[in-house]
């Protein structure tokens, strides 16, 4: 039997679309199939094609014929309705979420009971195959966001009655692969080839066994660092990148206040020591990115420094009278070990070395009520697949979480951004650069860290890496 044996540092099997957690995603690329995939241009999958209006504010949707999930009922567009409204239930992910509130109609659900309706006007049936997706806004990139598995679909008879973001049993979607034995949910779990996937062919896996790192399992990806030491093993790195991002949240918006008390616990990181940190505490690489700029300009080092720490301080004390009591937001969602977890932690230690009133603040996620008279910091990450890198929606944030959307100040900074690339001068490219680093603090935007690229290590003694993406399984690197 053709076996892929996959090395993951967590299973569960509480993972669904939308409610994915660190740690859930190789899994979930197995179980649960992305509407489109993408490898700079968007392609069928679950949607067979899709086409929107003039400004993009309405997308039409048509289903592939003979879709069926693992529980061998066909797929319909009822199901891509009933799976978008569960994505926006109050505990679905936050990031996740604040996509779908783009759409017509959109709002955070409260209540379970109102998914099983028509509760969002903005997502309207056509027929059995065909839906459509009217936006708030013009948003040319939105069908970007579902090349995802983790924005995808599930049936509703397999979820909880009273908790539809549980499943009865084992997790059911439309991978092309499906649950089959549950050996412990914790160190082992294998899936079979699904037979009714529309992408079956003679060379797909017919089994996947995900396991904890252990001796005696032989893996052939793994995530685990140990491995890329084998010679047989090759590091394979993501196209796709990762920002991990110093966001500030205040009740009350951006201020003369809040954005002087931002640059001033900007001044205070040094970004060498937290991509130092992250390199030795993690299995992922990491760019350093230029202060408050989007990737795509990165190589460029025209920024000037900011001010001494100290003499801000000063500045700040003369200005306001005294320093706010900073809350550094430490996710319990990511777990102890998680690299994300460790580097709120060490933002935390940081901010407190330089004397700044800071304390932590730990929460289950971002749903928590603000204290208009306190300050907010978190470290949070972003991964979703843009089609150009200058594509700035990633760098704006609200009082929740990373936060996308297209208004005029958007298409300016873009405006900017594109006059700064064809600019052969060098001092107009750097006034240009300044310009937009200037409108990014007076909107409020967040504070980039650095870049990171995930990867993994693949057993090339067993298997060419560059036909595992044909095999049906599609991991993170699967357009190297």
């Amino acid at each position: 039997m053709n076996t892929l044996r996959i090395s993951t540092p967590l299973i569960s099997l509480d993972l669904s679309p939308f409610y994915l957690k660190s740690g859930d995603y190789d899994l979930a690329r197995a179980l649960f199939s992305p509407w489109f995939l993408y490898d700079g241009n968007i392609k069928p999958y679950l949607i067979e094609k899709y086409s929107a209006n003039e400004n993009f504010t309405i997308f039409r949707f048509e289903i592939k014929k003979n879709l069926y999930f693992h529980n061998k009922r066909e797929v319909n567009s009822q199901d891509f309705k009933f799976s978008l409204q569960r994505g926006m239930l109050f505990n679905a992910r936050n990031s996740f979420k604040n996509i779908l509130l783009c759409i017509e109609g959109s709002y955070q659900i409260d209540d379970f009971t109102d998914i099983y309706k028509d509760c969002v006007s903005g997502i309207k049936l056509i027929n059995n195959y065909t839906f459509d997706i009217i936006l708030k806004y013009p948003c040319s990139h939105f069908p970007i966001y579902f090349t995802r598995s983790a924005l995808s679909i599930v049936p509703y008879e397999a979820l909880d009655d009273d908790k539809p973001w549980l499943w009865k049993k084992y997790p059911i979607g439309t991978g092309a692969f499906q649950v089959i034995e549950n050996i412990n949910n914790k160190v082992q779990l294998e899936l079979i080839k699904f037979p009714l996937h529309f992408s079956t062919n003679s060379s797909l896996f017919q089994k996947i066994i995900f396991s904890q790192p252990n001796s005696e399992f032989k893996a052939d990806i793994t995530l685990d660092q140990e491995y890329s030491y084998y010679p047989n093993f090759l590091h394979v790195e993501s196209k796709f990148s990762m920002i991990i991002a110093l966001e500030h949240f205040h009740h009350t918006g951006p201020t003369e206040y809040f954005l002087f008390l931002r640059k001033l616990i900007n001044s205070a990181l040094d970004k060498n020591i937290f991509i130092k940190y992250y390199i030795e505490n993690s299995n992922l690489s990491a760019i350093e990115t230029n202060q408050f700029l989007p990737t795509s300009i990165k190589k460029y080092n025209f920024i000037k420094k900011m001010d001494d720490f100290n003499s801000l301080y000063i500045e700040f004390l003369e200005k306001f009278e005294k320093i706010p009591f900073i809350n550094i937001v430490v996710y319990n969602l990511y777990g102890k070990e998680s690299i994300i977890y460790k580097l709120q932690i060490l933002l935390f230690e940081t901010l407190q070395n330089f004397n700044l009133p800071v304390q932590i603040k730990y929460c289950d996620s971002l749903d928590f009520d603000l204290n208009p008279i306190q300050h907010y910091v978190i470290l949070a990450s972003s991964s979703f697949n843009y089609p150009v890198q200058d594509n700035l929606s990633l760098f704006f944030s609200n009082t929740n979480e990373i936060f996308r959307y297209e208004d005029s100040d958007l298409l300016n900074l873009k405006k900017i951004i594109k006059q700064a690339g064809i600019e052969n001068n060098l001092d107009k490219k750097e006034e240009l650069y300044l310009k937009f680093h200037e409108n990014l603090i007076n909107l409020g935007l967040i504070y980039p860290l650095f870049e990171t690229f995930e990867y993994a290590c693949i057993n090339t003694s067993i298997m060419d890496p560059k036909k595992i993406f044909y095999h049906g399984y599609h991991p993170y690197y699967e357009f190297m």
